[in-house]
């Protein structure tokens, strides 16, 4: 294969990699999704009269949206759900981890379990997000030879160099072969911070 097929290869990564990185993307594959399963979940009851229906209702949506809002699903049973409902809102809620759950129910009580309701949703598109990231970064580029990782990186200094922070810019791009995966990140952050400025126009 010729070095200018190699690089043709590699910029195909790059748009790759800083598509599927994007905000678009992950509002369209992992967000709405999520708010669509949301929106579609039956609540009972807004109102609360205990923390074992706290505790039901919660693990009921959680449910929903495992099997509505993923492409891999998650069946569980009642009981499943529940110990799901604790182990995610420990994970995420405000205040003391051993009161996180304790804090949510009290927010059920005063705004409504819809109020809990968001906030599961947040915490989900975030690890989704999350683990995303992840997988493009475990099975597209760490797996990567060396010497594809140091032409991508060339190829990024020459076509973005300008638009990098100048702490990258004063070393040689195979020094960062291996921070590829934080180089595609800050290029995204870069591309995504260039389109909100473009569709805010001018002042």
């Amino acid at each position: 294969m010729s070095f200018n097929m190699k690089k043709k290869l590699c910029r195909e990564f790059i748009s790759e990699c800083l598509y599927q990185l994007d905000e678009e993307y992950l509002v369209v594959w992992i967000d709405l999704p999520l708010e669509k399963a949301a929106t579609e979940f039956q609540c009972n009851n807004d109102s609360l009269c205990s923390y074992e229906d706290f505790l039901d209702q919660c693990g009921s949506f959680i449910q929903h949206l495992y099997l509505n809002a993923f492409d891999i699903k998650k069946q569980l049973t009642d009981q499943q759900s529940i110990i799901e409902t604790i182990a995610v809102i420990e994970e995420f809620y405000k205040g003391d981890p051993r009161e996180r759950l304790d804090h949510a129910f009290l927010d059920a009580q005063e705004y409504g379990i819809s109020h809990v309701f968001l906030a599961i949703v947040a915490h989900l598109k975030k690890t989704a997000r999350d683990r995303h990231v992840r997988h493009l970064v475990n099975t597209k580029i760490l797996p990567l030879k060396w010497a594809e990782k140091v032409v991508i990186t060339r190829i990024i200094f020459d076509d973005w160099g300008k638009f990098l922070p100048p702490n990258l810019t004063t070393c040689k791009p195979d020094g960062y072969a291996n921070q590829l995966p934080d180089l595609l990140l800050t290029l995204c952050s870069i591309n995504q911070e260039t389109h909100q400025l473009i569709s805010k126009g001018p002042f």
